[in-house]
């Protein structure tokens, strides 16, 4: 069963904030991954959408956030429960976007799952 279909998917990432990201285990790590999902996904035209919340107290994203991305200020911890979000690995978001290795797309989402299997190794 295929959860993402890529021509009607967004990818949301929730909360990778200024004073978040410190006090998560590895969160260092789980922003810098994101921000190189988020940089490929803007290559592929992907929906992004980025939560942050109560800016004014925990500060804005960690990393550049594109242009093209919609943002959604809360103030409440309930993103995925509000909007039906099914929550998946990046491996998972990368192999279900591209599906076949004839896809254009295949090379970069390669070296992008190598690059991240290399920052993972780094960080542990």
């Amino acid at each position: 069963m295929t959860l993402i279909d890529r021509h009607r998917t967004s990818v949301l990432f929730i909360d990778m904030q200024e004073r978040l990201v410190p006090e998560v285990e590895l969160g260092n790590l789980v922003a810098s991954m994101c921000e190189r999902l988020m940089a490929w996904l803007g290559d592929q035209q992907a929906g992004v959408v980025v939560t942050e919340h109560c800016v004014d107290k925990l500060g804005n994203t960690v990393f550049e956030v594109p242009k093209t991305a919609a943002r959604l200020d809360k103030t409440a911890f309930s993103a995925i429960k509000e909007h039906s979000v099914q929550v998946v690995t990046i491996e998972m978001v990368l192999f279900e976007w591209i599906r076949k290795a004839s896809d254009e797309s295949f090379g970069s989402m390669l070296r992008l799952g190598k690059h991240l299997r290399q920052i993972k190794a780094a960080n542990s």
